[in-house]
């Protein structure tokens, strides 16, 4: 075999091809498809930017193209796993075909010429998976150009076409096939596809290291290899083959790269010598970065002590807040985003300890890193009171009990999270907490847990809260997104607004005006005594420009002590609200400062008007109580709807048969006590799943049920879709981890295929509303693709299409600067628990006087303010104790769907087809009345 082999390289047809220097055809194929590739590539940039048409077909495309390969490089998903798989599998085909190739074969092989061998085969194939793994890579890139002259995409021009090169040339030549081992560079991120205990911090930090060593030492291996088999290009060739092996390279070049250099093995050529210059230069390098990091690791100094330290107020803050429960990268990244905004201005500033028994993952660690100087990652239990300790309980402000929505068994994620409450007051029983829970049953235990104080500890049932939330966007179109806009912190910076307004969109510029705002609360001047609410409201808008949204729970009139809840853009804005005097700021708007006019007594109430935590504050379990199911037997909840159905409700909850309830009746509830309209509601979903909903709606009328999958056009037409106002696509809780798709984007593909379905079908006549998972779904509804844009700036979200999971992180965060926001919302909801406690026959006083209304403009005692500014109609509205809260208004004339304007401008021109959305002010007498 050897014999046959020297022969083929000594043959007169393969001395030829090297006196006449055979490895012409592949440098010119390589520059040939670089050049054509940069040529490409940046004429494609230049009409992209010079043709408007251009640039829209090439975003269409984009838009259609991109998502699709995207899935192949998301090592969380399964699509992800496979390509990653099937690369590995690929790449270790080729280069072991090199190292073969190298050990077996001549320089230039000839023997192609008269048969294909098997080893060219295999190679074209594999190279053939790695172009379109490369083609992919290039698609997807943000930056294309760059993309293209990278380090990687190099490698694959020089290996992947060096086989096809062969096949048309009839021989083949060693070539730089050992470049692909550069591919190295790329390994750590297959451990991003395994599990998290794996894939820790210092393993891909390693593996990252050690990749990169391997990956220049095995390549330099195969160039100098190649170097001295094919001598000086200026010299004549000889009839006498130089020959150095791979392995000799290979020990050459590890000598060479440690500085050891025995001397045993040598190169001859100068190319060789030059190169082995170069590769001297580059050991230096990755030794002098790599080293570092490596004794670090080695010495135990990265996680162990870094985590594991006692709390250390480096940085001046106002606060300590411990954060525990569910740490995720996906719970943490909203929560911090949200805590941590600029948009916080004015508020205390707190450090932020997060806790949890894990060490972070690589992608947690990013989101630390981002956020260093005020966010610690401790790693510890929330039941071990010497880690409750270390973090610095005894100093703390507050600590937050996060929930994961995502998770498979909710209400273990309940159990663990209650145990965790009642470990931090075993510890100390006077810290504050915010608590999360999903199930409602769990809120039954909280009265078990020692030194929980109602009112001081709050808890936020959040399935309850969202369906609650979703019911009051039943009963008045827009509300959704009014208390969502005014609860984020990222409400609209500059550079959101020049965003909404860079597409020349009146009603982008007016969405965005309201977004801007948020929800503040101020104790009210001692002035406002005695006065009525409204006045009040009035007094606030015409002479400082806030809008007042409620006082209390409802107070009609104003107390000793009372909260205002306000809508303004900033919280320096509202302080004046506090020591208002009529005799020294009546009449003027701007400037004002505390006058003398009032008591000591009444000025003492600065401090406890933006108080961390108040003591007075009573929480109200209407919001998320839980009632005990009823002891009457189950009867069948297969209630079919009428043939003749019009302006109903749809509800479709996307759950399986092991699905667990959500308690359905806190959506029901609500709707079917609005007032004067009876709410008929079709329920579409899994029977197994709605029987066990069925325990809490026995007593409850006009709810209908249809069997069968929500994206099945046959059940949506039994459930007279065509005909209803309003569809609702809930998400259910998925019981097996399976069921949970871990691919980015892919939690809301029923509830987003179902929503671009019924769009499709129905057009804008009806209102649908999609329960998601994450944010970034909502970009799915309205086809908006741009990265730059929130998701509280799409489409969707400002025509009242989506309903948004990230408000709860806002809540949860207003709630920590601001307990009485808990208040506040159960004032704007007005919602009586979804069961009422059968011993009393009478609601009680203590429940919200207020209840928000719809006012058409086109109505008779409305109809004369169209055309005027909204100044006018505000003022006017307050004689009639409603205190507006902003307009709901068509995105174009004629259109179906409407926008939400928080607290417009007082300039505002009104329009005959405007909804103006206000709270209504009712006394106690009054409220009891309508609730009988």
């Amino acid at each position: 075999m050897e014999e046959q082999e020297q022969g083929n390289s000594s043959s007169p047809f393969c001395l030829s091809i090297r006196a006449n220097q055979g490895w012409w055809p592949y440098a010119v194929t390589y520059t040939v498809l670089f050049a054509t590739g940069l040529l490409s590539l940046s004429l494609i940039l230049t009409l992209t930017s010079v043709s408007f048409k251009f640039n829209r077909m090439t975003m269409l495309a984009n838009s259609k193209i991109v998502p699709l390969f995207d899935l192949l490089f998301d090592p969380q998903s399964m699509t992800g796993k496979v390509h990653f798989t099937l690369t590995l599998v690929f790449n270790t085909t080729y280069i072991s075909i090199m190292l073969w190739r190298s050990s077996t074969r001549p320089l230039y092989d000839c023997s192609i010429a008269d048969s294909t061998p098997v080893y060219l085969i295999v190679e074209t194939l594999s190279s053939c998976y790695l172009i379109i793994n490369s083609i992919a890579r290039l698609i997807t890139a943000k930056h294309r150009i760059i993309r293209w002259i990278s380090l990687l995409t190099l490698v694959d021009i020089f290996t992947l076409s060096h086989p096809f090169i062969s096949l048309l040339c009839g021989y083949d030549w060693l070539g730089l096939r050992a470049l692909r081992f550069l591919w190295l560079f790329e390994a750590s991120k297959v451990l991003k596809a395994l599990p998290d205990t794996i894939n820790s911090e210092d393993i891909v930090k390693i593996a990252k290291i050690v990749s990169r060593f391997i990956g220049v030492w095995l390549s330099s291996s195969g160039m100098i290899q190649l170097l001295e088999n094919s001598g000086d290009p200026w010299d004549a060739v000889s009839d006498e083959m130089t020959s150095m092996s791979f392995w000799s390279s290979t020990y050459f070049t590890m000598i060479t790269m440690t500085t050891v250099g025995y001397g045993d093995v040598t190169v001859g050529s100068d190319c060789g010598q030059m190169f082995t210059m170069f590769i001297i230069v580059l050991g230096f390098v990755l030794y002098m970065f790599s080293l570092p990091t490596l004794l670090e690791i080695l010495l135990g100094t990265h996680q162990s002590s870094k985590f594991r330290q006692s709390y250390n107020n480096l940085i001046k803050q106002e606060g300590l807040v411990i954060v525990v429960g569910s740490i995720t990268e996906k719970n943490v990244s909203c929560f911090l985003k949200e805590l941590l905004h600029p948009d916080k201005q004015g508020r205390p500033t707190f450090s932020v300890i997060l806790l949890h028994p894990s060490f972070p993952t690589p992608g947690l660690s990013s989101i630390l890193k981002s956020h260093y100087t005020r966010v610690q990652y401790y790693q510890g239990s929330a039941l071990n009171y010497n880690d409750l300790m270390r973090c610095g309980l005894s100093i703390a402000k507050s600590v937050i009990v996060l929930a994961d929505s995502h998770c498979s068994n909710p209400i273990k994620e309940d159990n663990a999270n209650l145990l965790r409450v009642a470990s931090i007051k075993n510890a100390l029983s006077s810290i504050p907490i915010i608590l999360q829970l999903l199930m409602n049953d769990s809120k039954k235990l909280l009265k078990c847990l020692p030194g929980w104080v109602p009112g001081r500890d709050v808890p936020l049932c959040l399935f309850e809260c969202k369906l609650k939330i979703l019911a009051q966007t039943c009963i008045t179109p827009g509300f959704s997104t009014l208390l969502c806009n005014l609860f984020f912190a990222t409400g609209l910076t500059s550079s959101g607004m020049k965003l909404a307004s860079s597409h020349n969109s009146i009603w982008r510029e007016l969405y965005a005006t309201g977004a801007c705002n948020g929800i503040c609360s101020v104790v009210l001047s001692v002035s406002f005594i005695g006065m009525r609410t409204a006045e009040v409201g009035r007094i606030c808008y015409e002479e400082l420009g806030l809008t007042l949204i409620s006082v209390g729970k409802g107070e009609k009139i104003i107390h000793q002590g009372s909260i205002g809840y306000f809508i303004a853009n900033h919280l320096v804005d509202i302080q004046v609200v506090h020591y208002y005097c009529f005799k020294c700021h009546s009449g003027r708007s701007r400037n004002l400062s505390p006058c003398s006019c009032h008591s000591p007594q009444g000025q003492d109430k600065t401090n406890e008007t933006f108080s961390f935590i108040d003591e007075s504050y009573t929480f109200n379990d209407d919001l998320c109580q839980i009632t005990s199911p009823p002891t009457c037997p189950i009867q069948s909840p297969y209630f079919p709807p009428p043939t003749s159905l019009n302006d109903h409700i749809v509800v479709c909850v996307f759950a399986s048969s092991d699905s667990m309830s959500i308690s359905l009746m806190s959506l029901f509830g609500p709707l079917q006590q609005a007032g004067d309209t009876e709410h008929s509601i079709v329920v579409v979903s899994n029977p197994d799943y709605f029987e066990r909903e069925w325990s809490g709606l026995e007593d409850t009328t006009h709810i209908y049920f249809v069997p069968g999958h929500p994206l099945d056009s046959a059940t949506l037409s039994e459930a007279q879709i065509e005909s209803c106002s309003v569809c609702i696509l809930l998400t259910g809780v998925a019981v097996n981890e399976q069921d949970n798709c871990q691919e980015h984007g892919i939690e809301d593909n029923e509830v987003v295929l179902c929503a671009l379905k019924l769009r499709h079908k129905l057009g804008e006549k009806v209102s649908i509303i999609s329960d998601l998972a994450i944010d970034s779904s909502i970009h799915l509804l309205d086809g908006s693709s741009q990265s730059g844009w929130p998701p509280h700036l799409s489409d969707a979200f400002a025509l009242g299409q989506a309903f948004l999971p990230s408000v709860f992180d806002s809540i949860t965060t207003a709630i920590l600067y601001n307990p009485d926001i808990m208040c506040l919302l159960e004032s704007l909801l007005n919602l009586k628990p979804p069961q009422q406690d059968m011993s009393t026959s009478l609601p009680s006083l203590n429940q919200s006087n207020t209840k928000i209304i719809q006012i058409s403009m086109q109505s008779a005692d409305y109809r004369r303010f169209s055309g005027l500014q909204y100044k006018e109609l505000y003022v006017h509205m307050t004689a009639e104790d409603l205190l507006c809260l902003g307009i709901y208004r068509q995105k174009h004339q004629g259109s179906y769907q409407r926008f939400m304007i928080a607290a417009p401008p007082h300039d505002v021109i009104l329009f005959h087809d405007d909804v103006v959305l206000a709270v209504l002010l009712c006394s106690e007498l009054e409220s009891l009345l309508s609730a009988v």
